[in-house]
């Protein structure tokens, strides 16, 4: 029994060692066959290995693959489109407007003194400009038109921005006598600035020069005591007494003043003194004015020295100093180069004067003032003869 057990660990034991044997000499084959392989001219393929380089560093398989290099993004840089530059047009302050304003859009002003001037802007930065709309012009509105008018409505414009309308052509003809002319209604007005009052009546008949007072319809800014005189074109306030008696000599007796409607009458500036009833020099273009030199008509500059003697007042026939003596031909001569000389006031040709549009000065002779030769010697005696267009003989009037 124990043979036979010593017999079995003696086999397993062999067993074991031929297991060993056998293992070694596997691992000893195997490591020999993958090491250097037997070399025959030169360095032989490998296989299972780093495969055979030919000409150079071969390529590498199974290795990292080869890097692929993209191309640089380009970013596009996007197209800025430039919007064209704004235009616009300036107008100076004396404009409802003075900013820059974009085109299409009007501005106004006053002219005239009591008229309307409109502007409309162009594309291109300029300005259209329209003629000055005085008071008591007739017009038509194309756009912004009055609410209840129309295209063909037509008013009048009073000042102040504000439209009368005519209710018919009756009336539209008492105030506006080129009514159906070319030019005698304004039209493709845009209406946008103004107001609207009430209609117009019918003109009243009034002498032009005439004195009046307002007893209805009284003006803006007015009262019922304004006395105005009638222009022809509008009513003319007088600011005082002394300046309406100038131009009214029947200003405190009946009939002096007129009463009226003033419906649809315009005002116009504030009267000024007549200066037909004031002293003053009377001067050629040299500057040398007339003075009464002992009775005679002579040229000398403007001097205190002179006093009275150089002032002149014009009741539209007589010209007359303080001391009531008046220019004349001297003893009513129609004569060429006769002298002029200051005696009482006659009702005779040679003391009767004109003062011309071409500030001529001359007598029912048709006789006209002038200095001799025109010349501009001080004291030189002023004499009679057809007029000719030099400064000695043109004549004006001057308050000093």
């Amino acid at each position: 029994m124990n043979q036979q057990i010593i017999i079995i660990i003696i086999i397993i034991g062999a067993s074991c060692l031929l297991s060993s044997v056998l293992a070694g000499a596997g691992y000893y084959y195997f490591t020999q066959t993958q090491t250097t392989p037997p070399t025959t001219g030169g360095a032989p393929p490998t296989t299972g290995g780093t495969p055979p380089t030919t000409g150079g560093t071969p390529p590498t398989t199974g290795g990292t693959p080869p890097t692929t290099t993209k191309p640089p993004t380009t970013t596009k840089t996007p197209t800025t489109t430039k919007s064209p530059p704004t235009t616009t047009c300036t107008a100076d302050s004396s404009w409802s407007i003075s900013t820059p304003v974009a085109p299409g859009t009007s501005v106004n002003r006053t002219c005239n003194t009591t008229g309307i001037q409109f502007a409309k802007c162009k594309a291109d930065g300029n300005w259209t400009m329209g003629n000055c709309i005085d008071v008591g012009k007739s017009l038509k509105c194309s756009s912004n038109i009055p609410t209840g008018g129309s295209t063909s409505s037509v008013y009048r414009y009073m000042g102040n921005k504000i439209l009368r309308g005519y209710p018919n052509e009756t009336i539209a003809i008492s105030w506006e006598p080129n009514y159906y002319n070319p030019g005698g209604v304004l039209e493709n007005m845009d209406c946008a600035v103004f107001t609207v009052g009430a209609n117009m009546a019918v003109k009243p008949t009034v002498d032009v020069g005439k004195s009046v007072k307002c007893t209805s319809n009284i003006p803006t800014a007015r009262t019922g005591d304004t006395i105005y005189r009638w222009d022809g074109s509008n009513l003319r306030p007088y600011p005082n007494e002394t300046i309406a008696i100038s131009w009214e000599p029947n200003y405190y007796n009946p009939g002096g003043v007129l009463d009226i409607d003033c419906a649809g009458f315009t005002v116009g500036t504030d009267m000024a003194i007549n200066p037909a009833t004031q002293y003053r020099y009377l001067c050629n273009e040299h500057n040398k004015c007339l003075t009464d030199s002992s009775g005679s008509a002579i040229q000398y500059s403007i001097s205190t020295h002179w006093g009275d003697k150089q002032k002149w007042k014009f009741d539209g026939k007589h010209i007359c100093n303080p001391n009531n003596k008046c220019l004349a031909a001297a003893s009513n001569s129609s004569g060429w180069g006769g002298q002029y000389v200051l005696w009482d006031k006659k009702e005779e040709q040679g003391q009767k004067w004109t003062l011309g549009d071409n500030k001529s000065l001359c007598n029912e002779h048709n006789g006209c003032m002038g200095s001799p030769e025109n010349t501009q010697l001080e004291g030189a005696n002023l004499i009679q003869w057809g007029f000719v267009d030099q400064k000695g003989q043109k004549w004006s009037w001057k308050e000093s």
